[in-house]
This record gives C-alpha cells, structure tokens and sequence, in this order.
C-alpha cells in the first residue's frame, strides 16, 4: 500500500493544482460577465478558452517560464485591440470592456500561479497547499458577490464611492 500510495501522490499533487486553475477558468468568466453590464456575455468558448489559458500559465510557471504569461497577455491584447478601437468608436464605453478583461486576466494569473505553487507545496507536505488556495478561492467568491450586487443595483451601498 505504501508503494501504491507513494507513487500516487505525485500524480494527484499535479492533478489537484492544475484542476484548480482550470477551475478559475469557470468561476472568473461569470464574473466578467457580470462586470460587462448590458454587454453580451461571451459564454461557453471563453470559459474553455479561460481554462485553458490558465492551465497553460500553471505550466509555464512551473517549467520556470513565467515570460510565457506575459508574452501571452501581449498577443491576446494585440488581437483584441482592433475590436477594442471599433466598439469605441461606435459609441461604447472602453471602460466595460477593458476593465473586465484586466480583472479576468489578473484573477487568470492569480488562480494559476496558486494552482502552481499549490502542486509545490502538496510534495512537501505543507498546510499551504489547502489553505491558501481556500484563502483565493473565498476571495474571487466575495468579488464575485459584489460585482452581482453591484450590477444588479439590490445594494445601494455596493456602488457607493468608498474613498
């Protein structure tokens, strides 16, 4: 059983990581949604598109290759750019589309990056490993509520300037 088990871990360090960050994939594309107000959610193919793009930072990240992310980013951002350009100048404010698009990408790298340093920590057997991923997972939760309520307009209080 020890040899059995042994063997195992590895496989399921690896698999409990990079599910995590496909998991993101999932959870950052409703949120997104949520933030375009009025604008038409992008639906299924962004949500496999998500995972993946995460998936693939988790593997660039730990193959010690974390420029991949950005040059990543740079292409994705180059591509969208002319529609970008298009939607403004047809009247529609930049703000619903850019500011989505850096909250997923940044939450993207986040949730990746931990899915990471998740499969690090399990092989040496750190607490890390379960609590900080519980810590993100609670976070983009808690955005995700709020940006429900801020965009459903049931809580006043939500839209209000803090500062």
């Amino acid at each position: 059983m020890d040899w059995l088990t042994s063997n195992l871990a590895p496989a399921w360090y690896s698999a409990a990581g990079f599910g995590f960050s496909a998991l993101g994939g999932l959870l950052i594309n409703g949120l997104t949604n949520t933030m375009r107000e009025g604008t038409k959610g992008r639906g299924w193919k962004t949500m496999i598109q998500g995972s993946v793009e995460q998936i693939m930072y988790t593997g660039s990240y730990l193959f010690g290759k974390p420029e991949f992310i950005a040059i990543w980013l740079g292409v994705k951002t180059a591509a969208q750019w002319q529609a970008w350009t298009r939607y403004k100048d047809d009247g529609g404010s930049f703000d619903k589309l850019l500011s989505p698009y850096l909250a997923g990408n940044g939450l993207s790298i986040v949730m990746a990056i931990t899915g990471a340093l998740m499969i690090n920590w399990a092989q040496r057997h750190s607490a890390l490993a379960w609590i900080v991923p519980s810590v993100v997972l609670m976070g983009i939760f808690i955005i995700r509520l709020w940006a429900s309520l801020a965009s459903s307009g049931r809580a006043e209080w939500v839209n209000k300037k803090i500062f």
